[in-house]
């Protein structure tokens, strides 16, 4: 057995690199002229000759920010297309892709410009949808809005809130989405592809500073906020049933027709450590595990909405461990 090796560049003082699909790798280097550099891979079929292409965005008078991603395929490689965030200058950070031709587009410029201290990001890539794109662009130094594209960047519009509409444009609203770049990030907040799920900020809001909850049910541009504190926000049946801990009360809360009303229960919760659907047999049941952290004691509750068709619904029962 004979394996063909083949050296097509040579490049010195590489700290890491990175596979972003198949055909791409990025590299990091110390080394300025090296820094930011893309080889593009690719085989002939007639003769399966291998050829390079090297795209360097500091030749482009441009240069690439990694700071905030640390896993390249879930948050550069989505749904065949390779993205990355390219500084233009000093203040002006952008989103690019790679088209099939291997040339780079841009999709949008000014994002907001976060410090970096932790994992919130100026956009998200849909890990469900493909080509919706949503991004925090820049209003002012402090403040950001975000904006949604349903056809992988070509288009983008704010994101409005469904109980707004004209009214809402004409004073200004501006919704910004918390976006974060954390595998936990998309695993929570996108449940099903007709469903997404962000906490954010209404900064026109009575209540400016509070975080809310959006949540979109479908794949249209108007999302519900619920104006109450919801922690631990879950959705089941494809939002026919939304349950959570009331931040204010610690009370369980609960909604039928996707958040619109909601219903509470007189049970006082300290910190929920899960909401986890039981499978059984013509029942739809729930248990919630909450943990009290002063008393060291975990207690587990199980609510059954089999047979509930308002917002009466039975406890089965609470243990402690």
């Amino acid at each position: 057995m004979s394996t063909n090796i083949y050296e097509l560049h040579t490049f010195i003082n590489i700290s890491r690199f990175h596979v972003i699909r198949d055909e791409l790798i990025l590299l990091e280097s110390q080394i300025s002229v090296i820094q930011n550099t893309i080889i593009g891979i690719s085989r002939r079929e007639k003769d399966k000759d291998i050829t390079t292409k090297i795209k360097n965005f500091n030749q482009l008078g441009m240069r690439t920010d990694l700071t905030i991603f640390s896993d390249y395929r879930t948050y550069f490689y989505a749904h065949g297309n390779f993205y990355i965030l390219v500084w233009k200058n000093i203040s002006l950070l952008c989103l690019y892709t790679f088209d099939a031709n291997d040339q780079l587009n841009e999709l949008i410029c000014d994002l907001y410009i976060y410090d970096g201290n932790d994992e919130r990001c100026p956009i998200v890539i849909d890990p469900r949808s493909v080509g919706v794109i949503y991004a925090n662009l820049k209003v002012n130094e402090e403040i950001a809005r975000t904006y949604i594209s349903f056809d992988n960047g070509k288009n983008f519009s704010p994101v409005e809130k469904e109980d707004h509409g004209c009214k809402c444009r004409q004073k200004n609203c501006l919704i910004e989405l918390e976006l974060r770049c954390s595998n936990d990030f998309i695993t929570n907040h996108f449940p099903a592809e007709s469903i997404k799920i962000f906490q954010g900020n209404d900064h026109k809001a009575k209540h400016y500073g509070s975080f809310y909850n959006f949540v979109l049910f479908n794949r249209g541009k108007s999302w519900n906020k619920f104006y109450l504190d919801i922690e631990n926000l879950t959705i089941f049946n494809n939002g026919g049933l939304l349950l959570g801990k009331g931040g204010f009360t610690g009370q369980i809360m609960y909604s039928f027709d996707q958040g619109r009303n909601w219903y509470k229960e007189g049970i006082i919760l300290n910190d929920i450590i899960g909401i986890i659907p039981l499978e059984a047999r013509n029942n739809q049941l729930f248990a919630v595990i909450d943990y009290n952290r002063e008393e060291k004691v975990y207690k587990f509750f199980i609510f059954d909405f089999s047979k509930t068709s308002s917002y009466n619904f039975l406890i089965k029962g609470s243990n402690a461990l």
